[in-house]
């Protein structure tokens, strides 16, 4: 391996590492405020992009990553699920 200044894939990939940074403070952000479905969201939206920022230097660190991803965007669905199921009205009165 060479010291020398990084080559351009990496510094493109250090790009989307430093998106993927910002993009997580702003879920974060939005899960402070407890705007949980967007945060969670976007917070899938940061892994996926950091996990795309690592693919070629650290693939271990890139599918941990995607296996984030794939929980929060799970853990988002069944929440959505459960909540829409909760909403609805029966069609007959209670006894």
């Amino acid at each position: 391996p060479s010291s020398g200044p990084p080559g351009r894939l990496s510094a493109s990939r250090l790009v989307f590492g430093i998106v993927a940074l910002v993009i997580l403070l702003v879920a974060f952000g939005l899960l402070a405020y407890r705007y949980v479905r967007a945060g969670g969201a976007v917070l899938v939206v940061a892994e996926v992009v950091g996990a795309y920022s690592m693919t070629k230097t650290d693939t271990a660190a890139a599918i941990t990553l995607l296996a984030f991803a794939l929980a929060a965007a799970g853990y988002l669905l069944a929440s959505y699920l459960s909540a829409r199921e909760a909403g609805q009205v029966p069609d007959f009165p209670p006894v």
